[in-house]
């Protein structure tokens, strides 16, 4: 099966972040990384003939999401062993610039899940920056596409190996005007580089990294990053990398996937594929001591790589794996408040969400939490993995 990355634009309302001139979307997440917008009232249906499409291209094979600021769109695919970053124009999808480099490739990697790249750039400033499918670290000149500095990750710092490989897939995050970087190596589990060069502004301790995107959060007062190892979800000291707490999430394929939802009052919804189970944690502070507690835990519920959402008591997404459905849990206590058969592997945040109107919206539809219908965000723009044998 190969995923191949379809860019399209649809005439609808364009949410707040995503205005030219404004933040745009410029990392996994957009604007407050929990793929929230503040923006004007949803429309409750689409019209029977769906919105309008202004344009369509089809790039080539991978994961990575697109960014959005002011009028330019990037991302990044992969075709014949070469990865290749580009700038579209977002008023017609035509080619601004593109950049091509050797993509490179584990040795003990499985194409299963396609060649790459899995990762959503970076916006940092006047830079772009990518992850590729091995590990490559690419920054360019996003005006121009010029490329400023490269860096291979398990070249510098080591890699440790994974039960199961499918390659790369950490997302940079920026804090503190630092490149916040997913290795998994045997120097450092997770580094912070500097923008304007590459080099290392610090790592943590050694150790493996899984493929779920990690997350910048607020905890116990405290800015934190949340990612996840083959074993554990782990919370650090994004100023200098020091854990601050962990909690097991383990599964006998040792792949967590799925990425962590924050919820109120320093909670954290943390779900896991197979045997893995579910759970929500609430972190914890004494002193300078932190303290990941479980407030409940499931076996049965259980989620693969698709993300979440969190709107009030409830959190919405697809629940179970190859049989998932759409669903709401309750997540003070666990308890599934509904499920929708019509909707598997709903890619949840993928589509703008108005904190304040409490609705949620699917790859397939939007919904009201409380009973279900509606629809989304003027041009948006958003690509979509399909397969082709």
């Amino acid at each position: 099966m190969i995923p191949m990355t379809l860019v399209w634009l649809m005439q609808t309302a364009l949410p707040a972040g995503a205005q030219a001139g404004t933040t745009g979307w410029t990392r996994w997440g957009g604007p407050t990384g929990d793929f929230h917008v503040a923006g004007p009232e949803l429309v409750e249906a689409w019209p029977d003939s769906g919105p309008k499409r202004l344009w369509e291209i089809e790039l080539g094979e991978g994961f990575s999401g697109l960014l959005c600021r002011g009028d330019r769109l990037y991302t990044a695919y992969s075709e014949e062993g070469t990865e290749i970053v580009v700038a579209l124009d977002r008023k017609d999808g035509s080619l601004v610039w593109d950049h091509a480099y050797e993509a490179g490739k584990y040795p003990d990697v499985t194409d299963h899940f396609g060649k790459g790249p899995n990762a959503t750039p970076l916006l940092i400033g006047e830079r772009l920056v990518t992850a590729g499918i091995a590990g490559k670290v690419t920054c360019l000149e996003a005006k121009s596409g010029d490329p400023l500095w490269a860096l291979d990750l398990h070249e510098k710092f080591g890699r440790q190996k994974r039960r199961e490989e499918y390659g790369y897939s950490g997302i940079p995050l920026e804090y503190g005007g630092k490149i916040l970087v997913l290795v998994g190596g045997d120097q450092h589990a997770v580094v912070a580089l500097d923008p304007a060069d590459g080099s290392l502004e610090w790592g943590s301790a050694p150790g493996r990294v899984s493929y779920a995107p990690p997350a910048l959060l607020h905890l116990c007062g405290r800015d934190q990053l949340v990612y996840f190892s083959p074993t554990e979800v782990i919370g650090l000291d994004p100023t200098n990398g020091a854990r601050l707490w962990s909690y097991p999430v383990v599964c006998f394929t040792e792949n967590n996937l799925t990425p962590v939802a924050q919820c109120p009052e320093d909670h954290l919804w943390v779900a896991c594929q197979l045997d893995g189970g579910t759970r929500v944690l609430k972190i914890a502070r004494e002193g300078d001591a932190f303290k990941a507690t479980a407030l409940w835990e499931s076996k049965t519920l259980k989620q693969g790589h698709w993300p979440s959402i969190v709107l009030g008591d409830h959190v919405y997404g697809s629940l179970g794996d190859s049989n998932s459905m759409f669903g709401a849990v309750n997540w003070r206590t666990g308890e599934t408040a509904w499920k929708e058969r019509a909707f598997h592997a709903a890619q949840t945040p993928p589509r703008p969400v108005n904190r304040y109107e409490g609705r949620a919206s699917s790859a397939s539809s939007c919904w009201n939490p409380a009973s279900i219908p509606w629809s989304m965000p003027e041009p948006i723009a958003a690509s979509r993995a399909s397969f082709d044998s």
